[in-house]
């Protein structure tokens, strides 16, 4: 089974994956990420009106505990066999999300409650053993993925000779682009991401002058 398709099945009480849906399952809702909508600022909580962290991702989930999922860590919605439902991909989320802001606005609302996420070792790296990737896999996608945007509307904008004008929205992004980094090995994170940026600066400028010429 293709688990690129939102047909992954994950028990949360063994570490090992179900690849098949049990009889009997609804098909996933059809989850409208570029829509979603905000959570409450009081953010995502459990019965003792504590954050809820390991339990809000199928991943994590403590099967000990009676508390449903809210999210999966995959690039697609999961199921859960335990509470027999679907949940959707948090990574989705983040992605169709324009800032790590919005993102976490719209995944639990809290920014207590998300700062909180980013101490947990599990949460920014995922689990590698299952090929599921955590907040820093996500962040550099979303990345790539406004740094491909930029690259788009710096060319239009060379191309139409307004080139200062792009090249401003560019360093407005590369000004930002570290914001929200977690707090793990802070130095080693800084220095990684400028070294990048600065790599995506040159490509771009080379991108302008290609087009300007």
């Amino acid at each position: 089974m293709d688990k690129g398709q939102e047909h992954i099945v994950e028990s949360t009480c063994a570490p090992e994956d179900v690849t098949f849906l049990p009889e009997g399952t609804p098909p996933p809702p059809a989850y409208d990420y570029a829509s979603w909508g905000y959570k409450d600022p009081f953010g995502l909580r459990g019965k003792n009106q504590s954050y809820l962290t390991r339990s809000l991702f199928l991943e994590s989930n403590d099967c000990r505990r009676d508390v449903p999922p809210v999210y999966t860590m995959r690039e697609s919605a999961a199921y859960s066999i335990k509470f027999g439902i679907w949940v959707p991909s948090a990574r989705q989320i983040y992605l169709h999300s324009t800032s790590e802001y919005e993102a976490y606005r719209k995944l639990v609302g809290s920014k207590e409650q998300w700062d909180r996420l980013l101490m947990c070792d599990w949460f920014v790296n995922g689990f590698p053993e299952k090929g599921i990737g955590g907040l820093k896999e996500w962040r550099e996608e979303l990345r790539l993925k406004k740094l491909d945007t930029y690259e788009k509307m710096l060319a239009e904008a060379a191309m139409n000779g307004n080139t200062q004008a792009a090249k401003a929205l560019f360093d407005n992004y590369r000004k930002n682009a570290t914001v929200g980094r977690p707090p793990k090995t802070k130095e080693d994170m800084l220095k990684a991401t400028e070294d990048e940026t600065q790599k995506d600066v040159e490509r771009v400028l080379k991108l302008v002058k290609k087009a300007s010429s």
